[in-house]
């Protein structure tokens, strides 16, 4: 897990760039969390499924819906959107749509989206100031879902060749990588290796070395590496493809976290 973040007193201030993203942001495998003033505003879409918190209310754009008002809402993958700037600190969460405790929270959606009434909002802001759990997916998962509380508790099955596998990826990440060459490497059909994978890990293999690249990539850039060297030392083309890609997963450019000051 890797932890940017700017001063508590600029992360509580408004945004006077329009453009620009002031607060702070974790990532892990699967899920990304944002805490601060959100810039960057022009409609947008990507492959994440997007929860957005703010203490009062937050004014949002969908697709074919218009402008609507809400303490908090589900926006699900590749929906496009926007936020209104208002300067006000707003929480998002941002978790990858294959993950399977995403899609519990998927059942909720309607057309894409779903509100979230206030006492879920504010109950949900609270929890992510408290949650030490290295998986927040689960956390919103079980906050959103009451009839499936808990069951992130129970351990997965631990898989001794998949957990070495996982141990063993070359560092950085080959650019191409795919799972039939994973499979030959356990001595797995690649339908048998899926299944395996998909079970220790809770993500398909795909998804798993995307987010793999985007974290490699953010620790870099909390080491203080430019975007060029983060994202060959995450094993992206260039930087450009490193580009594309977070924002495609979180809705604003990198670039944006070159601003922030690493803290932990």
């Amino acid at each position: 897990m890797s932890r940017l973040d700017l001063p508590a007193t600029r992360a509580d201030l408004p945004c006077r760039d329009p453009c620009a993203w002031t607060g702070r942001a974790t990532i892990g495998l699967g899920w990304g969390y944002f805490h601060g003033s959100v810039g960057d505003i022009a409609p947008h879409r990507h492959h994440a499924m997007q929860i957005v918190l703010a203490r009062s209310p937050l004014r949002f754009w969908l697709d074919k819906l218009g402008w609507r008002e809400s303490h908090g809402v589900v926006i699900g993958p590749d929906v496009a959107h926007q936020l209104a700037q208002t300067g006000q600190v707003m929480k998002m969460v941002y978790l990858e749509p294959e993950k399977d405790s995403t899609r519990r929270i998927a059942s909720r959606l309607r057309d894409g989206w779903c509100e979230l009434n206030p006492a879920e909002s504010l109950g949900l802001w609270e929890q992510l100031d408290q949650t030490g759990l290295p998986d927040l997916s689960h956390v919103v998962a079980d906050a959103l879902c009451r009839t499936t509380v808990g069951t992130h508790s129970a351990a997965r099955p631990h898989d001794a060749p998949m957990q070495r596998l996982l141990d063993e990826l070359p560092r950085p990440l080959p650019e191409k990588i795919t799972s039939r060459q994973l499979a030959q490497q356990v001595h797995l059909s690649p339908s048998r290796f899926q299944h395996r994978f998909v079970r220790h890990t809770g993500m398909a293999v795909r998804p798993y070395l995307r987010w793999l690249r985007l974290l490699t990539a953010l620790t870099a850039i909390a080491r203080g590496a430019s975007l060029t060297q983060a994202a060959v030392e995450a094993g992206f083309a260039d930087a450009a493809h490193f580009s594309r890609t977070f924002r495609r997963h979180f809705g604003f450019a990198p670039r944006h976290l070159l601003r922030m000051h690493l803290i932990g």
